[in-house]
């Protein structure tokens, strides 16, 4: 592994990203796109006006959640 790269889960899926970037960073990195989604990260859920403020760390768990249609 790379020094300046972490390992983070997403989803339960490995991922290696660069290290001290923040979760907005990470997301567009990943392709996800922003509007329709709420994150959790290490099982604690995230406002989406602190995405550009939280610094993802090694090991750290990042969960996805898109809004299910239906009832």
């Amino acid at each position: 592994m790379n020094e300046n790269n972490i390992n983070i889960s997403v989803n339960g899926e490995q991922k290696t990203v660069e290290k001290n970037k923040n979760l907005s960073e990470i997301l567009t990195f990943l392709n996800i796109e922003k509007r329709m989604i709420s994150i959790a990260v290490n099982s604690d859920f995230v406002p989406r006006e602190q995405y550009k403020e939280l610094i993802i760390n090694e090991k750290d768990a990042i969960d996805i959640l898109t809004p299910i249609a239906g009832g």
